[in-house]
């Protein structure tokens, strides 16, 4: 006769654990999501170097070759220029990047805090139906 109770007390609690798993699963993923974005940060950096490093090199070969005095005059406004430009943009992808981080971070947390609130939400039901299903 309590059969059906403990079916609905079986039953609930195996969906309060998929559901609180799913939002710890979620909070996961948006913390991997988050590391990915500071490596991806980190590639686009180097890259923003490497290109730095190559539009020098190509100054100093012009005027290598044109004979003009490398780190005078235009040559070296240029020079700090694309510096400047460089060190602009990766300030501006490290805030971009770590604002982008946070958000991904607290969508996790907002997930399993989610995750938990629906767990709960089944535990009542669950203990709702199970004292319908118990016989009197």
């Amino acid at each position: 006769q309590a059969l059906p109770a403990i079916i609905t007390l079986v039953a609930g609690g195996l969906q309060m654990k998929a559901e609180h798993d799913a939002g710890k699963f979620a909070q996961i993923q948006h913390e991997e999501a988050a590391e990915q974005e500071g490596v991806a940060a980190k590639d686009r950096e180097i890259e923003r170097r490497r290109r730095l490093v190559e539009a020098l090199a190509h100054q100093n070969a012009v005027a290598g070759a044109t004979g003009s005095a490398v780190g005078f005059g235009s040559r070296a406004a240029i020079a700090l220029s694309d510096a400047k430009r460089a060190s602009y943009d990766t300030l501006s992808d490290r805030a971009s990047s770590g604002r982008r981080a946070l958000i991904l971070r607290q969508a996790g947390s907002e997930a399993a805090r989610q995750g938990r609130y629906r767990a709960g939400a089944t535990l009542l039901d669950t203990a709702a139906g199970a004292m319908d299903a118990w016989p009197t």
